[in-house]
């Protein structure tokens, strides 16, 4: 092999062999570890964007009923002028007549 086949080194050898996997274990653990959370955070962000788009969602129809509503309130209050001005003017056509 590469250092180990010399006689004086080999104990020095394995030895540097096991921390150099010992290194690479770690590493690919740390790098599991840290995708994980890097998932975890862009799923956080998402579910933000989602909790985000349902409010605006909301508000958006919220917004159609009240716009509704107030249209339902604004006709039925032109038809009440309407109709009063209808029969003033009527009365005043009676009146007139007389």
């Amino acid at each position: 092999m590469f250092c180990c086949d010399n006689k004086k080194n080999k104990m020095a050898c394995y030895e540097g062999m096991i921390a150099g996997g010992i290194i690479v274990v770690a590493s690919i653990f740390a790098i599991k570890i840290f995708k994980k959370m890097k998932c975890r955070k862009i799923e956080k962000q998402i579910q933000e964007f989602e909790i985000q788009e349902r409010k605006l969602r909301d508000q958006e129809e919220y917004n159609k009923t009240s716009e509704n509503d107030e249209d339902i309130e604004l006709k039925e209050k032109v038809d009440e002028f309407n109709s009063r001005r209808l029969t003033k003017e009527n009365e005043s056509k009676d009146n007139h007549m007389d």
